[in-house]
């Protein structure tokens, strides 16, 4: 198992250990019914889960000619930044939408910078100090408000 996928693992393990706080940030912060918000948790939960599970697998898959020949393969390398992908996360899904589509990026040692939504940036910032303490590099995920980087990474492939 690589180490990324370690930190995965237990980062499926913080996220349902600390679900309380989890739920209790994403009510006040998007007005969330109690019911409704543990989706959120889960969601976070079962894709850090399976993509600890599964990337190896997707990781090691042949990649045809044609698909090389693609824009999309030649031009994969070509960020104008560090951050390797962006997402944006908008108010109705504070947790779910600001970790879990950077979760197999996380996998495959790409930075991720996940642009919070201005009226719920601490449940986003939970989330990924949770990250950070099953292990993975303070560089490797970073938060942005109103599409300004917070920190810049200084190593994405630590």
């Amino acid at each position: 198992m690589s180490d990324r996928a370690a930190i995965l693992l237990r980062y499926h393990d913080l996220v349902l250990q600390r679900q309380d706080e989890l739920l209790d940030l994403v009510q006040i912060e998007s007005g969330k019914a109690r019911r409704n918000a543990p989706e959120e948790v889960l969601d976070v939960a079962i894709n850090s889960r399976y993509y600890a599970i599964h990337a190896k697998s997707y990781l090691s898959l042949k990649i045809s000619a044609a698909a090389r020949a693609s824009p999309a393969y030649l031009n994969a390398g070509a960020l104008p930044s560090p951050w390797s992908s962006r997402y944006h996360c908008p108010l109705n899904y504070p947790l779910a939408l600001a970790v879990s589509d950077a979760i197999p990026g996380v996998n495959c040692r790409q930075c991720s910078c996940s642009q919070t939504c201005p009226e719920t940036p601490f449940t986003a910032l939970f989330a990924v100090q949770l990250l950070q303490d099953a292990g993975l590099p303070e560089t490797c995920f970073r938060l942005s408000r109103d599409a300004v980087i917070l920190l810049a990474p200084s190593n994405c492939r630590e």
